[in-house]
This record gives structure tokens, sequence and C-alpha cells, in this order.
């Protein structure tokens, strides 16, 4: 008889959580293919949530694409919660 009722205070609880965590939803941006139409000049903006991500594919693209001379700049604005790249090359 206890099981039950400990499964159900746990999901009460893990549903006010994820009530509580954040009211507004992050829409993933898909990186690679963004930044592979990126022109130089051109810039893309990510959510913060993606910020790891975004940086290691920078990095791969300034490897693999070196010989055309690829690369970006990466700025993070911790107020808007954004990640900017910046095509460079």
């Amino acid at each position: 008889m206890g099981f039950p009722s400990v499964v159900a205070k746990s999901h009460a609880w893990f549903l006010h959580i994820q009530e509580n965590e954040s009211m507004e939803q992050v829409t993933k941006i898909p990186i690679s293919p963004t930044l592979r139409k990126l022109n130089p000049g051109e810039k893309a903006v990510f959510p913060i949530e993606q910020c790891s991500s975004v940086t290691a594919i920078v990095s791969k693209f300034r490897k693999d694409m070196a010989r055309i001379g690829w690369d970006a700049d990466i700025k993070s604005d911790k107020n808007n919660y954004t990640v900017t790249v910046y095509r460079t090359k």
C-alpha cells in the first residue's frame, strides 16, 4: 500500500518542480545547418542553453573548413540568454 503513495507524492513533486523551473519554453535551433548557411558578415542567434554545442560546432567547422578560411566569433549575452555567432570569413 505504501508504494503507490510514494510514487504519487514523487510524481506530484516532479510536476511541481517542472512547472516552477521555467515558465518560458526554449526552442532549440539546428546548429550545423544554420552555421553552414551563414555568409561572411552574417550572424545567427541561438538560445544560451545551446552555448556548449554551438562552441563545439564552431570549433569543428574552423578545423574542417580551414582550407576555405571559414571563421566566426562567438558572443554570449547572459542578460538576453542568447549566443550569437558572427561569420567573419
